[in-house]
């Protein structure tokens, strides 16, 4: 094995004590402070209406089927129905109180300058990735103004002894070009408890040295202005003991980053802005992009194994467990919306974007053992459920989709909905046919309506539309970006179901980075096999008369997926789904970059 040199790269410790949190029972840090009360109202009304529309389609669809169906199984459909309908009609309620609902505002009164680390954890991603990252923050930093303080560590678990030393001289090649900032590394042997354990490692030993962490991941993007504007967020609020950004992504040079990028910045924009309002002072934690109070950090958030036994271990997604201690404890936990540049990479590929899914999947799962912890927030077990509900709604809807499809195999059921001259129109009666069509127009509605006032909420801010290219190329993304959301949408509800599957049955799927490359159609095939033999299967029994032909579409893009698959993974025209975060092209176009409108 290659000697790794021996550097003075990390300062003297200064350990924190960081106890491993009791779930069993509540607890309360004697150094938080009062916490604001949270927007009772506000979330109430949201959660009650949310609530209401998935009961009134759930009734529809419990009538639905008449008399073909026993008690028991319209009862498993309303359960299916309120289980996925509520999600989604929870979005644009919450789209919409991001455009109309004034942000959090921590103010700029009593800023105190604080010693902040940035602390930036690294595994297996690309050298020259991480060189450009740590080059980019720095020089942000020299030339940047601020009353707080900033320290560098780059904190790694690589493993492979030729990338730790090229590690080890790309931070000491910084420290020589940047002398007046402060950039240290850190390289653990033994990944222990994967992420958790490079943070708990570095606070154990050195977290006294800081008053505040900023975490920030390998591909991540915050600049300066940001950084410090995190810091005298969490200066100004000392009741605060995190504060999350919403990381926007950028850099997406395929068709489905493209996509996936567009989206992100539409409709979660408005999305994450609602949240923020409606969590208050119990928003969630993302893992990067975020700052922490190193004392309360320390005190509240040192996570225990589970039990062993069906998703037990090591607790995965960590972050959104962190945040609930840090809440239980007595620290608010913010979402700083109006800290707009803040970013992340994203996937490039469906492939990599499914394996990231898989890694993370098993990880929301295992929070169904913490949905129960005594002491935890209300908004802190909503956002464990929503976590769980992204991978499990696959499943559900699914189910849904199956029962659908079992009404063909009864020509019993068959003979009430089809005829044989007839096979794409039910036959029923011309007032229960608008009905029926009218509660599955409200569901596409509920569907589409959070990028629709996503369209709002950026035309109040840039009524031109300069930063999407200007209205016609906006519009033309828009329909570009949702008929391809609807194309790879059976493939991702397989790829969840097959997720699921495997993290309930404890296969290890381990860690990995983004994948850069786009794959062969022979990895592809291999990769997608379930989902095209799916597809061929339905085809078939469609065209046996055995299913109904309206799951000809959910086949025939089953069939599709290795194709669909290498298609977005290619290289995007620079015009495809233009954001404002592509670049400079505001001055390009002889323009000045609009001010965002204040929120009323």
């Amino acid at each position: 094995m290659t000697q790794l040199p021996r550097a003075p790269l990390m300062p003297p410790e200064a350990p924190l004590k960081m106890p491993v949190q009791d779930l069993g029972k509540p607890f309360h840090d004697p150094s938080s402070r009062t916490l604001q009360p949270p927007p009772k109202w506000l979330r109430a009304g949201v959660f009650a209406l949310a609530a209401g529309l998935s009961l009134g389609i759930a009734a529809a669809f419990y009538t639905w089927f008449g008399p073909d169906l026993s008690w028991g199984l319209r009862a498993l459909v309303v359960a299916l129905v309120l289980s996925t309908v509520f999600w989604i009609a929870l979005s644009p309620l919450l789209a919409l109180v991001g455009l109309c609902a004034r942000p959090w505002d921590p103010g700029n009164r009593g800023v105190k300058g604080m010693d902040v680390a940035i602390l930036v954890p690294v595994f297996g991603e690309r050298p020259e990735a991480i060189e450009a990252m740590l080059a980019t923050h720095l020089g942000q930093l020299s030339t940047h103004r601020s009353t707080h303080r900033f320290t560098l560590y780059v904190l790694s678990d690589t493993q492979d002894p030729a990338a730790v030393l090229r590690q080890r001289a790309t931070v000491s090649a910084l420290r020589a070009r940047f002398f007046d900032q402060r950039i240290h590394y850190r390289h653990r042997a033994e990944n222990t408890d994967f992420k958790t354990g490079n943070l708990r490692d570095w606070v154990t030993r050195w977290g006294g040295l800081h008053e505040a962490m900023i975490v920030l991941d390998a591909d991540s993007y915050v600049p300066a202005q940001t950084l410090a504007a995190l810091a005298d967020a969490l200066s100004t609020q000392p009741q605060v003991g995190l504060i999350q950004t919403i990381p926007r992504l950028h850099k997406a040079h395929t068709v489905f980053g493209r996509m996936q990028q567009f989206s992100n910045e539409v409709a979660g924009r408005a999305l994450g802005h609602g949240l923020g309002v409606v969590s208050g002072a119990e928003a969630n934690f993302w893992g990067h992009n975020a700052i922490l109070r190193t004392q309360a950090y320390a005190a509240c958030a040192g996570l225990p194994h589970m039990s062993q036994g069906l998703l037990g271990g090591v607790i995965l997604s960590h972050d959104f467990v962190e945040a609930a201690l840090l809440r239980r404890a007595g620290w608010e936990v913010r979402l700083l919306t109006t800290a707009q540049d803040s970013f992340e990479e994203g996937p490039q590929t469906a492939m990599a974007h499914i394996l990231r899914d898989r890694r993370w999947c098993r990880g929301n799962l295992q929070h169904l053992r913490l949905i129960g912890t005594p002491g935890f927030a209300g908004m802190s077990r909503f956002h464990m459920v929503q976590g769980v509900m992204a991978y499990l709604a696959s499943v559900l809807w699914c189910g849904l989709l199956v029962i659908w499809s079992v009404m063909g195999l009864s020509p019993e059921m068959q003979a009430s909905y089809f005829s044989a001259h007839a096979p794409l129109f039910p036959t029923w009666p011309t007032a229960d046919l608008i009905s029926k069509l009218g509660v599955m127009g409200v569901v596409f509605g509920l569907l589409l309506a959070p990028r629709l006032i996503g369209v709002v909420y950026h035309l109040r801010r840039d009524p031109y539309l300069f930063g999407f290219g200007g209205p016609l190329r906006f519009a033309g993304s828009l329909v570009i970006e949702t008929a391809l959301s609807v194309l790879t949408a059976p493939m991702m509800m397989v790829q969840h179901m097959r997720a699921v599957i495997a993290s309930l049955t404890g296969r290890n799927l381990g860690w990995r980075p983004h994948q850069s490359d786009t794959p062969g159609l022979g990895a592809l095939a291999r990769f997608h096999w379930v989902e095209t033999a799916l597809g061929g299967v339905l085809v078939t029994l469609c065209a046996l008369g055995w299913v109904s032909v309206w799951c000809l579409p959910i086949a025939v893009s089953l069939c599709l997926t290795v194709p669909v698959s290498w298609a977005v993974g290619l290289r995007a025209p620079a015009w495809l789904m233009r954001t404002a975060q592509d670049g400079d092209h505001w001055q390009a176009q002889g323009r000045a970059r609009p001010v965002p409108a204040p929120i009323p």
